[in-house]
């Protein structure tokens, strides 16, 4: 829904830069030879300019941007998206790259964790090296997700700032669009195996939405 309203503000700049220029053409027809052709113009531009400066100051919820701003791993993972499947409202978002991986990090302002991470890799990596090679031992399986999916719950990780998680839930799976993906939600501090286990199929439900924006996306 951000990603919406986003969009629709910067349609109503753009409207409003056309009209602005509509009207600088005319002044400057009806108004050779003198200042106000030149004025208009620049009034036109002026007025562009703070339009569409409003636009992007304005888009997300309230003064945050979306989420897919951040990077090309991020436009799979927009706030509200995540808030309805999972019930964790995020607010920060980075990406990054490396090599052919892309990566993104949603946060909570002010809290370390939890945090959501999602990584994108292209992959041809069929299921049964899959399972050998990269599917942690004790995991459990995940049928309504990609080609071959698992459910895995992992070690407490550490942040830079020292701050130590609870649990990390971890979903990895073969995507129908050949790519490997990791979906990780990295518990408070605070949280017991059983809000794990609460949360797991709300976690799925984000990454069964997330394969489907990738396998509808282009290779």
């Amino acid at each position: 829904m951000a990603t919406v309203f986003y969009f629709m503000r910067r349609l109503v700049a753009i409207a409003l830069g056309l009209c602005l220029t509509g009207y600088s053409a005319w002044a400057s027809w009806h108004h050779q030879g003198d200042l106000i052709g030149p004025l208009a113009a620049v009034s036109a531009a002026g007025m562009l300019m703070l339009a569409a400066c409003g636009s992007d100051a304005n888009a997300g919820t309230g003064n945050r941007p979306p989420a897919a701003t951040a990077g090309r791993a991020c436009q799979v993972v927009e706030y509200d998206v995540v808030a309805k499947a999972t019930g964790t409202t995020f607010d920060t978002a980075g990406g990054a790259q490396s090599g052919e991986t892309y990566t993104c990090v949603l946060g909570v302002t002010g809290r370390t964790f939890p945090d959501l991470t999602l990584a994108i890799t292209p992959s041809t990596i069929s299921a049964v090296i899959f399972i050998a090679t990269v599917r942690p031992s004790g995991s459990l399986d995940i049928d309504q997700l990609g080609v071959e999916a698992y459910q895995a719950t992992l070690e407490p990780k550490t942040a830079a700032d020292g701050t130590v998680s609870g649990p990390v839930l971890e979903l990895g799976w073969i995507s129908a669009s050949k790519r490997l993906v990791f979906l990780k939600y990295a518990f408070a501090a605070t949280a017991t195996p059983a809000d794990v286990e609460a949360f797991a199929p709300g976690l799925i439900r984000l990454a069964v939405s997330i394969d489907q924006v990738l396998n509808a996306a282009p290779k």
